[in-house]
């Protein structure tokens, strides 16, 4: 569900910040659409607080959600950040250099 909130921000801060950007797909009020998905994606974490119907039961599965928070924490820091040049090739397939 914080994914869908994160997906939801981003989605309008890019149409804020890059409203031209040539885009697959353009939704018609986009700005509303990104908003009433950030107010659901807060309603939906809402409902699994602690104390709610629906939270989840304690321990074992705060535990589930806590060690997939840690694996996560560990790929993101051990993993190798790519730079401008690494990005590039790895998307174009080519140096970038090579058509400049």
């Amino acid at each position: 569900v914080l994914g869908y909130l994160l997906v939801a921000i981003s989605f309008l801060k890019l149409r804020k910040t890059h409203p031209n950007l040539e885009r697959p797909y353009r939704i018609k009020n986009g700005q509303i659409v990104g908003i009433i998905a950030v107010i659901l994606s807060i309603l939906f974490i809402v409902i699994y607080l602690p104390g709610m119907p629906s939270s989840l039961a304690w321990p074992s599965e705060w535990l589930i959600v806590l060690v997939w928070y840690l694996i996560a924490g560990v790929l993101y820091l051990t993993q190798k950040r790519k730079t401008t040049e690494d990005a590039y090739v790895s998307i174009q397939g080519d140096k970038q250099s090579d058509y400049q």
